[in-house]
Formats: C-alpha cells, sequence, structure tokens
C-alpha cells in the first residue's frame, strides 16, 4: 500500500444528522459520536449504518491495519442542539 491513510483524521455526517469524528481514521484513539438533539431512534440507527457502511467500502481498504470495531473505543455520545 502507497500511502496508507491511517494517521488522517476522519470526520463523517451522516444523512440524518449524526457526525462521527477521530483524531484517526484507522479510530486507534477512539471514535467520537456526535447525535442530534431530538433526533428519531430510527433515524439514530440508520445513521449508525450508514457510518458502518461509509468505514468499511470507503476507508477500511486504504488503512495500512484496523484491529476491528471490538476494539475501538466509542466516545461518550454527546448531543449537540440542547
Amino acid at each position: 500500500m502507497a500511502n496508507p491513510i491511517n494517521e488522517q483524521p476522519l470526520d463523517y455526517q451522516c444523512d440524518n444528522g449524526t457526525r462521527f469524528k477521530a483524531t484517526r481514521k484507522d479510530m486507534a484513539e477512539g471514535l467520537e459520536i456526535i447525535k442530534p438533539a431530538g433526533i428519531a431512534e430510527l433515524a439514530f440507527a440508520q445513521d449508525m449504518f450508514e457510518f458502518g457502511w461509509y468505514f468499511t467500502s470507503e476507508i477500511q481498504a486504504k488503512l495500512s491495519a484496523f484491529r476491528g470495531f471490538n476494539f475501538t473505543q466509542y466516545a461518550t455520545i454527546k448531543t449537540r442542539g440542547q
């Protein structure tokens, strides 16, 4: 792999407004999930699925290594807009 993107920051906003941020694209230092105020549970679930799809289809293959979602530390889910 010529240029792994592990150390680049990750910042992705889903269609329903949930935002996923990490200091590294391999999420080695954790993942922060910013949940919009008042989002319906179904919309939040859709955003979680959308991020999983985005990460596995667009990011994972470009990493030099990824320990897996089971080893990712998820930061406190925050709610913005309150």
